[in-house]
């Protein structure tokens, strides 16, 4: 809807009534979405963590919880930015792999990357990938769902 949409315009972007394209308007929005338990201390981590890297980057730290089940939030976090200022998209893109490197020490991985962070997975330990590649290939044996994604084989 469009007060959700208004968003990806905060910091950047020409909004327009009628139909917007936060891409071709000049909005950056980088989206970080990590798995956080339900335990007091696991949100207090990260929550403290969290804020400390937008704020070290000049990030504004916006956050939403939504509860997946009894033991797990889905944490949104818009990285917001001007795409056409250099500064600012170095600054966007060095928050982001500093909140993924934060998710690897902690292990509240994010439950989704955007495909120029699959990178990151190769990070993330041999072992989870070699579960992951049987589970494609039991599901997937033709290699036709996100080819590339998520697996390691990037």
């Amino acid at each position: 809807n469009a007060v959700a949409l208004s968003l990806a315009y905060r910091h950047s972007g020409e909004w327009r009534q009628g139909e917007q394209n936060p891409a071709k308007d000049g909005s950056g929005l980088i989206w970080y979405a990590p798995i956080i338990p339900i335990e007091h201390d696991s949100v207090l981590l990260f929550h403290d963590r969290f804020k400390v890297i937008c704020e070290k980057h000049g990030i504004e730290p916006l956050l939403t919880y939504t509860t997946v089940n009894e033991r797990a939030f889905s944490a949104t976090i818009p990285i917001l930015f001007n795409k056409y200022d250099d500064r600012q998209a170095f600054r966007a893109k060095a928050c982001y792999e500093e909140l993924l490197a934060m998710s690897q020490e902690t292990g509240m991985l994010p439950y989704r990357l955007g495909v120029d962070s699959m990178e990151n997975l190769k990070k993330w330990g041999k072992a989870h990938f070699e579960k992951v590649q049987a589970l494609k290939r039991a599901w997937d044996p033709n290699g036709i769902l996100a080819p590339g994604r998520y697996d390691g084989t990037v």
